[in-house]
């Protein structure tokens, strides 16, 4: 007791704020809870198998303002859980957003499993600020520059129509070795709405020295993709691991190839009663090839959601990204935990510009984390690093969890 008089002193007023700060949200968990709220609520959304449903889908990117849609699905087409999915966006990121999705993951009652997904988005306002982790430079220059010479925040509009297919085979529940296969259609144009004070790409950048930005491109990726995951339980998760390895790239096609490898890794260590959880999150992406047969698009990318969440959505991107978390995660309520986080990122050209110290940018932040036993379903979360973002979002430690969104 004497030994802990000092951190118990030093820890009661941050602990007295925070009970203050999460005592209107206890309260209307408890109200929730013995009104059965979410019960009623997925009676209304759900058949009474809770195999199909309409759910309503809202998103939050402080950048880019929010997002609204539904999600349409069915998961008791067969025996064997076979499934498919609509979905819809509108608002915020998105001009539109559509996505049709099917999978089987036990085609036949096998451990063969196949998976297909396609989608079209109009997206009008990416931001692109050349390449690198430099600084946020405020004036734009007199003329076009080459991307690698400044980092001017600019806006651009992209339409992408995206296919892909995974077929994998699993071992023991938690392993997965698949091959990906994906053809990526995209096109590009300046800004679209004087509403965003930032320049158009063209106006800062000389899009010549930006593969695919002019003509728009088509590629096909083939990819191997291999996944561990021993997190348990799913959603309220206090061990395990969950790892997730894919490499490949594009063969020589309209004057584009390049290698491309990824990994991730996070792991979960119980600190106290299963409820106080340190999270350690790692993950890299590069891609290998000379510049001009590197789309920009297909460069890996930091910011954002899940890489980098003190900063804005693909702030920064190169041929190498590496990124490290530490977040501890506690109890809030049954279906609610808060989340504490600090990450450091970096991308680079090369490796060793990556891995020099000065490249590195930091960020850290905290918030909610709203799930079932089953299903991490949205964190609500504030973080800080080139600037405050603000974002509603699903599973922060699964890095990769968008590249059908992104391949």
């Amino acid at each position: 007791d004497a030994a802990l008089l000092i951190p118990r002193v030093v820890l009661t007023p941050p602990l007295v704020l925070l009970n203050a700060a999460f005592l209107p949200l206890k309260g209307l968990l408890h109200v929730a809870g013995r009104y059965k709220i979410p019960e009623h609520i997925i009676d209304i959304l759900y058949n009474d198998e809770r195999t199909a449903a309409v759910v309503p889908t809202f998103s939050f990117l402080g950048s880019q303002g929010p997002s609204v849609g539904f999600n349409a699905f069915h998961g008791g087409l067969g025996r064997h859980r076979e499934r498919i999915g609509v979905s819809a966006k509108f608002g915020g990121r998105y001009v539109q957003s559509y996505q049709v999705e099917l999978t089987a993951p036990r085609v036949a009652g096998t451990p063969f499993g196949v998976e297909v997904l396609t989608s079209f988005v109009v997206e009008p306002h990416l931001r692109f600020w050349g390449y690198g982790p430099g600084d946020v430079r405020e004036a734009a220059p007199s003329e076009p520059v080459h991307p690698r010479t400044a980092n001017v925040e600019s806006v651009f509009e992209q339409q992408r129509a995206l296919i892909k297919m995974r077929a994998g085979w699993s071992f023991m529940e938690a392993i997965d070795l698949g091959f990906i296969g994906s053809f990526n259609r995209r096109d590009f144009g300046p800004k679209v709405s004087e509403k965003d004070p930032e320049p158009s790409v063209e106006q800062v950048y000389d899009t010549s020295a930006l593969p695919g930005f002019e003509n728009g491109y088509s590629l096909v990726e083939p990819l191997l993709d291999l996944r561990v995951d021993t997190r348990e339980p799913k959603g309220s998760t206090s061990g395990g691991v969950y790892f997730n390895a894919f490499g490949g790239g594009a063969p020589p096609q309209n004057g584009y190839r390049f290698i491309h490898y990824a990994a991730e890794f996070t792991g979960f260590i119980d600190l106290y009663h299963g409820d106080r959880v340190l999270a350690l999150h790692a993950a890299h992406e590069s891609v290998v090839g000379d510049d001009h047969e590197i789309p920009f698009a297909d460069m890996p990318r930091l910011g954002g959601p899940k890489r980098m969440r003190g900063y804005d959505l693909f702030r920064f991107r190169d041929k190498h990204t590496a990124l490290a978390v530490v977040e501890y995660r506690w109890p809030i309520h049954e279906y609610v935990a808060g989340a504490a986080f600090f990450e450091v990122g970096s991308v680079g050209r090369d490796y060793e510009t990556m891995a020099t110290p000065e490249n590195y940018r930091f960020g850290g932040g905290g918030g909610l984390i709203f799930r079932s036993q089953d299903s991490e379903l949205f964190a609500l979360q504030v973080a800080y690093g080139e600037g405050l973002q603000v974002f509603l979002t699903s599973d922060a430690l699964v890095s990769f969890s968008d590249r059908g969104e992104q391949l």
